[in-house]
């Protein structure tokens, strides 16, 4: 059971790589976050291999449309920003076209929650909602814990140094 969902997951994580490599460091940066983001979850719903490659399956191609939506919603700021500089006469259409997206946004990630909801048990979905509510605050911690290792202030003591 466990040989089998490390072989899904290596598999995706292969598909997802390769073509990686040849992209910009924030793209894969991103991926990577990603990837460990569906590993851990995996891990924390410990579903079986069949159950596991429904709820990828469907996860992967909400989180598509979600990123899709997000890049449309940060063109859109960035042309509300630009109309606004320029004092244009369009600023209330640009405005209404961001709190357009935004809404569609928002209705994504509830079809994200329906979808999920439709194949998870209940203990599984609540586990579901809480790690996507807890992982990129736990991240981000986790990121400036780091910073503070890497680069800390003269008044903090030392970092430990890693035993190779």
């Amino acid at each position: 059971m466990k040989n089998k969902l490390f072989l899904v997951v290596a598999f995706m994580l292969l598909i997802v790589v390769s073509p990686v490599f040849s992209q910009n460091r924030a793209y894969r940066s991103k991926e990577r976050m990603d990837m460990v983001k569906k590993m851990k979850m995996l891990e924390m719903l410990n579903l079986s291999e069949e159950n596991s490659e429904k709820f990828l399956s469907k996860y992967s191609a909400i989180e598509k449309k979600i990123d899709e939506k997000f890049s449309e919603i940060k063109i859109a700021s960035m042309e509300l920003k630009l109309s606004i500089d320029k004092n244009s006469n369009d600023v209330k259409a640009k405005t209404e076209r961001l709190i357009s997206l935004r809404q569609d946004m928002h209705n994504l990630n509830m079809e994200k929650q329906k979808e999920m909801k439709s194949i998870l048990n209940d203990l599984d979905y609540a586990k579901f909602v809480l790690f996507e509510h807890n992982f990129f605050r736990e991240l981000s911690g986790s990121l400036m814990e780091c910073g503070r290792n890497r680069f800390p202030d003269k008044n903090s003591p030392a970092p430990r140094t890693r035993r190779r």
